[in-house]
């Protein structure tokens, strides 16, 4: 099995939740750590695990590059009316995939 990968790191006032991943034969496996967790398959199920704590809400701390620009996808579905926290999602992703080309 594949180390698993942080994903998605959301910070709240009473701790964090973490996505993480892992790819298992040419396709990812999710697992949202907070209490008793299970991992999940495909990335539609993890966005399903984040949706049931408002994710969206919670202040992102670090996202995997592989996955920035499909959760700013799902981000943009959830806060389009609100462009200051959009904002600064947007910024972070950019943040995220610009580390990911200095690297290569």
């Amino acid at each position: 099995m594949s180390k698993p990968e942080i994903i998605l790191i959301l910070g709240a006032e009473e701790g964090s939740i973490t996505l993480y991943g892992v790819k298992l034969k040419n396709e990812w496996h999710f697992l949202l750590k907070y209490e008793e967790s299970t991992y999940q398959k495909g990335f539609q199920s993890a966005i399903d695990l984040l949706d049931e704590y408002s994710w969206h809400k919670l202040i992102p701390r670090m996202i995997h590059p592989e996955f920035a620009e499909p959760l700013l996808s799902e981000i943009e579905k959830r806060l389009h009316s609100n462009h200051f926290r959009l904002a600064y999602w947007r910024r972070l992703v950019a943040r995220s995939l610009n580390l990911t080309k200095m690297i290569q």
